[in-house]
């Protein structure tokens, strides 16, 4: 996502996901347990449609990606449990970003899983476990 029209973007991005969602829950036979997942940059809307959505969520799954900054400033949010996942050897999502949406994460008093594997900016079998565990957890 660019700088230019970066906010409305947001929105754009937002009410496309809670469309979609509305949707599915009209056309199909589910649950009401949401569980939003994000790879890479694909996280920061995960965290997002969390957040500010208009489904309550009640799981965050975010694999090599940070939160994006302006949610950390939004002291309203009930974060659902959270699952955080990177590589160990992953360029883009260091362990210092990592650190950071830990540290973040345990100042407002949420203990997110964490999955740590070997590899890189990718999908494990390691992560897939962790994932189906946490899921588990969820529901």
């Amino acid at each position: 996502m660019t700088r230019q029209d970066r906010d409305s973007a947001i929105a754009d991005n937002l009410s496309y996901v809670n469309d979609v969602v509305s949707r599915v829950k009209e056309t199909h036979n589910t649950t009401n347990t949401v569980v939003y997942c994000g790879f890479s940059q694909g996280v920061a809307m995960a965290y997002r449609a969390a957040a500010n959505g208009t489904h309550r969520c009640h799981g965050i799954v975010a694999l090599a990606g940070d939160i994006p900054p302006e949610l950390k400033g939004q002291s309203e949010i009930e974060w659902p449990p959270i699952l955080i996942g990177r590589g160990n050897t992953d360029e883009w999502y260091t362990q210092d970003k990592m650190d950071t949406d830990l540290e973040f994460l345990h100042s407002i008093k949420v203990k997110p899983a964490t999955c740590c594997f070997n590899g890189g900016h990718e999908w494990s079998d390691d992560f897939r476990t962790a994932v189906g565990q946490f899921l588990r957890y969820i529901y």
